[in-house]
């Protein structure tokens, strides 16, 4: 997963779907109860991520629009 697409997805270039197929190999479990996501940064400047940013990312969640 990057902080680009997770950016892009914030600010409506992606959808829940593409976003889910980025994070796919990011996980890896690191112990029986545990998951650890890896990110790759951003590379170009920051990314501010909102309260609206959240309730955004809640909702697809919510809706199993993202899983």
């Amino acid at each position: 997963m990057s902080e680009e697409k997770l950016r892009d997805y914030f600010d409506g270039r992606l959808t829940p779907k593409e976003l889910t197929s980025d994070l796919k190999d990011s996980q890896k479990r690191t112990s029986y109860d545990v998951t650890t996501v890896y990110i790759k940064n951003i590379e170009d400047g920051e990314f501010e991520v909102k309260k609206e940013h959240l309730l955004q990312l809640c909702e697809d969640v919510i809706t199993a629009n993202l899983h």
